[in-house]
């Protein structure tokens, strides 16, 4: 019996083993298709939608704003979709991207990179904090999550870059990223 588990034990870690390996080839597949689309984004054809209205809850106002840029290559296959939002506030901004990459029209990375300023006094913008969360979904082959990295920082802004060069990513588990991805479907949808 005791053979019998140590058997299985081997098995299982071998099998963790060749899983990791695959989802590493995977990634280092994604990073490559990744290169080669923001190389080739300046010759892709755009179309863009806007999408306040979903962004922002219907909000009618001027400080809000919210698109979808969709990029084509020559043959007309969709690459990349760029989702930007903006808000501006008395005492707050907010400014967000979401970057949807797509090959053979399968999404297999999302890059999304969220920047908030709140500050204190309304004209002077005294005290102020800087927060910046950062998502990247990395999607196998099948459509579904292989690796979901987070990080989120807060500091004032004149730090925020230095405290980004030295903040690694969070592996979260890929139910995390639910969220971030029903968001994105929502805004697509028609």
């Amino acid at each position: 019996m005791k053979k019998n588990k140590i058997l299985l034990l081997l098995f299982l870690i071998t099998q963790l083993k060749t899983y990791s390996q695959d989802i590493d080839s995977r990634i280092d597949e994604i990073r490559k298709m990744y290169l080669q689309i923001t190389s080739e984004k300046t010759l892709y054809t755009t179309k863009e939608k806007d999408i306040t209205w979903k962004a922002f809850s219907g909000d009618d106002d001027t400080y809000s704003k919210a698109t979808a840029t969709s990029y084509f290559n020559f043959n007309k296959e969709l690459k990349l979709i760029i989702l930007n939002y903006s808000s501006y506030g008395q005492m707050s901004m907010f400014e967000a991207e979401d970057e949807l990459y797509y090959q053979n029209n399968k999404l297999y990375f999302i890059y999304s990179i969220n920047n908030n300023i709140h500050w204190k006094e309304v004209y002077e913008q005294k005290g102020k904090t800087y927060s910046i969360t950062e998502e990247r979904i990395y999607f196998g082959a099948d459509g579904r999550c292989i690796r979901y990295l987070y990080r989120k920082l807060e500091e004032k802004p004149e730090k925020i870059d230095s405290l980004r060069n030295i903040t690694p990513n969070r592996e979260l588990d890929c139910s995390y990223s639910k969220d971030l991805v029903k968001r994105i479907e929502n805004y697509l949808k028609d």
